[in-house]
């Protein structure tokens, strides 16, 4: 996602346009710690959010869940390199059980090929799910930043 300047954005909008910012389901955890904390610069925040504590918390210790939910793209990235892997030993075992060993043979080709894929899709899918887990950790770090000034300025009790 790119990079927003929030505080310079959320500065010209109106006290009722801040609220609706910060109810649009649309966007990211930044703009709405951003959101909140114009609020709280405001002095708005207490009202809005006392009028909707249950709601708002339950909605963001939901959404820290579903965060921390393993998506079909991390099982991919983790296992796809392992079925590559498979293939070449299969094509090893065939290489080896092969009856010619010539130019006409193409299983020593392919048996390289997939082992490069192989090596490739390892190093990838490490560095790509390294920074789904930092995304991820960030979210959940602004998640609970949300959540404990949901609970500062509600009147509820504090769980």
């Amino acid at each position: 996602m790119a990079y927003y300047n929030w505080t310079k954005i959320l500065n010209t909008k109106s006290d009722k346009e801040l609220v609706e910012f910060f109810r649009n389901s649309h966007l990211d955890t930044d703009a709405k710690l951003a959101a909140l904390d114009e609020m709280e610069c405001r002095k708005i925040a207490s009202k809005v959010l006392t009028s909707h504590y249950k709601e708002l918390y339950n909605h963001w210790s939901q959404q820290k869940i579903d965060n921390n939910k393993i998506t079909f793209r991390e099982i991919s990235l983790k296992y796809s390199p392992h079925a590559i892997f498979f293939v070449s030993f299969i094509i090893f075992f065939q290489f080896l059980g092969s009856r010619y060993y010539s130019v006409d043979n193409f299983l020593l080709p392919q048996l390289v090929i997939f082992l490069t894929i192989g090596v490739v899709l390892i190093f990838n899918s490490r560095i790509k799910i390294r920074k789904i887990q930092e995304k991820r950790k960030k979210v959940n770090e602004n998640i609970d930043q949300i959540i404990l000034k949901i609970k500062t300025h509600s009147h509820e009790p504090q769980r």
